[in-house]
């Protein structure tokens, strides 16, 4: 391995500076990255980012941008995360208007600088061909490729991360410091990075390998996430004033849990979507340098680590591990690097998880799950859509009883589904002429319109089927029965 790889700098030291081939790869990333995401730039909203982070920025960008700060708006709002991206989208929304288009080239935009920063951060430590082959990897991975066409704060946190690590193993301090403040007022679970780096560098400042001031340059982001906490905890009596957390917890310390917990962390780290062959690669390659490795294999494991452990404790989704993925697909392109010094087959090598993460299909189909892991989150938004072209166009002045997402889905207009707003309700009691249901919602609230549907013999109007997603409308079984089951 390159004489680079064995040692990791986090202070001043030299780099050589971009190249032609540099100034090409790069430019060929970016493409990559818009040509493959380009189609999903008028995309209708899904999910999560339809209502916990586009309906906040809407809000916002019809309002001062002041009101992004705790005390100037609802508490629950932004769900109790710092409000930068919440401040970025409403500033674009404000010039370019609130349209899934502007969104989610805010998506794609971090996205691009996630895989750009991961090629100049292989490329530093070891080699072109590394940081190229991370980038690779990176971007292939699936869950990386989906997030990177939605407006949600783990892309943007991954590309902030990355590029913080870059500049302080570059030894711009400065720099580091801007990039790690952007990254944890963006997502609050981004801090861990930093507490890793202070760790690592205070071990460092003990062993007389560094000068203490040095760590002065983590000061400002973890200051700034605490003030941020401390202005929310002020101003609405809680320091994450999360909605969801008031039925689910955020916490759990039950054993049983904490393994079942430990283990899905742990798979969506380093064994999800072909991941293993990544880190059976680096186990291999750490075997053959006979435990003793580079220092930043060090770093990067602990950064992966420190994620597993958090997110045994905490609420977890897979995509909140995308943060590791940088530095998983890097340790993996330098264990590569190690184990083959022909370039043909680094690259065979290279192109297995490649081919295998982008040509085998996912073994889920269908079934409760947002499926945002996955391209299939656009199955998910095209039934959806055909369901609500239906409703709009054929039972217009109708109310539709739906559950979760289908009624933001048919209710506004602003998420991409209709043009005009069907009206909907999600209370049984209410009185409603439809039911629209899809697998792919809240299943609590998918479980109560079945029940509801079987008590009263509803008979199926339509189903709207996209590879195994599928949202179905049902109907009262004769003309003139009674709608409903109070208030009509």
């Amino acid at each position: 391995m390159a004489s680079g790889c064995n040692r990791l700098q986090l202070q001043a030291s030299h780099s050589s500076p971009l190249n032609r081939r540099d100034v090409i790869t790069i430019a060929l990333l970016i493409l990559t990255v818009l040509v493959t995401k380009w189609s999903i730039l008028p995309t209708p909203y899904h999910w999560d980012e339809m209502g916990a982070y586009f309906e906040p920025a809407r809000w916002l960008s019809a309002r001062s941008l002041w009101d992004m700060l705790p005390g100037r708006h609802p508490a629950e709002l932004f769900f109790g995360h710092p409000p930068l991206l919440y401040l970025l989208s409403a500033a674009l929304f404000k010039l370019f208007n609130a349209t899934p288009l502007v969104a989610h080239a805010v998506a794609i935009f971090f996205a691009s600088l996630g895989v750009l920063y991961t090629y100049l951060l292989g490329r530093f430590l070891v080699s072109f061909r590394v940081g190229l082959g991370g980038a690779i990897l990176l971007f292939s991975f699936p869950l990386y490729f989906a997030q990177s066409g939605m407006l949600l704060g783990d892309i943007p946190i991954t590309a902030l991360g990355v590029m913080a690590v870059y500049y302080r193993v570059l030894g711009k301090s400065f720099v580091y410091t801007f990039c790690a403040t952007l990254m944890v007022l963006t997502k609050e679970t981004s801090i861990l990075l930093v507490l890793i780096l202070i760790l690592v560098e205070t071990v460092q400042v003990l062993k007389g390998g560094k000068r203490w001031q040095l760590l002065l340059s983590h000061l400002m982001p973890v200051l700034a996430l605490t003030i941020f906490f401390v202005m929310q905890k002020i101003y609405t009596g809680s320091f994450l004033p999360n909605p969801f957390f008031q039925h689910d917890s955020l916490v759990t310390l039950v054993p049983g849990r904490l393994l079942w917990k430990g283990a899905f962390a742990c798979y969506w780290a380093f064994f999800a979507q072909w991941r293993f062959l990544l880190t059976g690669t680096i186990i291999v390659a750490c075997i053959r340098m006979h435990w003793r490795p580079p220092d930043f294999f060090l770093l990067f494991a602990g950064i992966s680590l420190a994620y597993v452990l958090a997110f045994t404790c905490i609420y977890f989704l897979p995509r909140y591990m995308l943060l590791v993925a940088p530095f998983v697909s890097l340790a993996a392109a330098a264990s590569l690097n190690f184990m083959f010094t022909d370039s043909r087959k680094y690259f065979l090598g290279l192109a297995l998880p490649v081919v295998l993460a982008v040509a085998i299909p996912p073994y889920k189909q269908s079934g409760f799950d947002s499926f945002e892991t996955t391209m299939q989150y656009l199955d998910v938004i095209g039934a959806n859509k055909s369901a609500a072209y239906f409703l709009e166009n054929n039972h217009a002045g109708k109310t539709v009883l739906a559950s979760w997402p289908l009624m933001s889905v048919l209710a506004d207009p602003g998420f991409g589904y209709v043009k005009k707003p069907v009206t909907v309700t999600t209370d049984v009691n209410a009185c409603w002429d439809l039911i629209a249901v899809s697998p792919q919602g809240d299943q609590k609230m998918v479980n109560s319109l079945r029940q509801v549907i079987a008590e009263h013999h509803l008979t199926l109007l339509r189903a709207f089927t996209n590879n195994g997603k599928v949202v179905e409308i049902y109907q009262w079984q004769k003309k003139g029965q009674q709608k409903g089951k109070i208030g009509c």
